[in-house]
Order: structure tokens, then C-alpha cells, then sequence
């Protein structure tokens, strides 16, 4: 049962993927540069603290970025601009460790195109990181920096 609906699976992210890749579906555009940070496999390939890193760099160089995180685990729809006083249930630990150590705005939304747009106009973003964001079509994306673990499986 579990290998037949993870084909299934597939076929639906293939299909979604085709629908995209031909046009038919539209990637949604910002009026700001949208870097996402994504990986092609599960876990811990520091995605979050690369994130945080390029964020502070960008911000170090002159430029107002804001990271846009789905919140994973957070009860409080988006967008929302995270604040370092907001509860972990509120809005996901990931989100929270961001924007409290990150230095720039954070954005929790599940809707990534609303949490751009947000960053953009309300908060005066110049430029959105998405943080696990390379699966994610909905948005267009300017450049993708895909993160692989460097485990070596023998």
C-alpha cells in the first residue's frame, strides 16, 4: 500500500512539475530578487544556518533581505513578521531562531508569494530568501542555492 501511494506521490509532483515547466501554471512574480535555499533530500543539510549566514552577508553588504519560512509547527496563520518575543508554538522554533538571531526581518507565511509580497511592502524588503524553498513552484525564483549533505554512503 505505502509503495503504491508513494507512486501515486510522485505522479502528482511530476504532473504539478509538467504543469509548470510548460507554462499552464504561472510562477508568481515579486518586484524583488527571491533567492531560495532548499535541498534535494531529507534532513539536516543546514539549510536554516545557511539562511541566516547569507542573510546576514546581504545585510553587511547594504541590502535590506528578508527571509520568508512556511513556520513550520506555528499555530498563528501568515504573514506575520516573527519577533524574538513570540512563543515557539506561535509561529515554529526555525522561524523564532531566525528572528532572533538572524539580524534582518523574518516572515512566517505559508503562503511564500503573500510573505514576499509582504516583506516587499510592508517592511521595505529589497531582497527575499526562502528558506526550504526549492521545491516550492509557486513563487518565481531568481537563484536557487541547493544545499547536499556531505555524508558519504558506502
Amino acid at each position: 500500500m505505502r509503495k503504491a501511494l508513494s507512486h501515486l506521490y510522485g505522479l502528482a509532483v511530476g504532473a504539478r512539475g509538467f504543469l509548470y515547466d510548460t507554462g499552464i501554471f504561472a510562477a508568481h512574480r515579486t518586484g524583488i530578487p527571491v533567492v531560495s535555499i532548499g535541498n534535494i533530500e531529507a534532513g539536516g543539510t543546514g539549510k536554516t544556518p545557511m539562511t541566516i549566514a547569507l542573510a546576514r552577508e546581504l545585510a553587511a553588504r547594504g541590502l535590506k533581505p528578508a527571509i520568508v519560512t512556511r513556520g513550520y509547527r506555528g499555530r498563528l496563520r501568515g504573514p506575520i513578521r516573527v519577533r524574538a518575543g513570540h512563543r515557539p508554538e506561535d509561529v515554529g522554533d526555525e522561524a523564532l531562531l531566525m528572528a532572533r538571531i538572524s539580524g534582518t526581518d523574518v516572515i512566517k507565511s505559508p503562503d511564500r508569494v503573500r510573505g514576499a509580497l509582504f516583506a516587499r511592502s510592508e517592511l521595505g524588503a529589497d531582497l527575499v530568501l526562502l528558506d526550504d524553498g526549492f521545491q516550492h513552484r509557486r513563487i518565481h525564483r531568481d537563484l536557487d542555492i541547493v544545499l547536499v549533505s556531505g555524508d558519504v554512503r558506502t
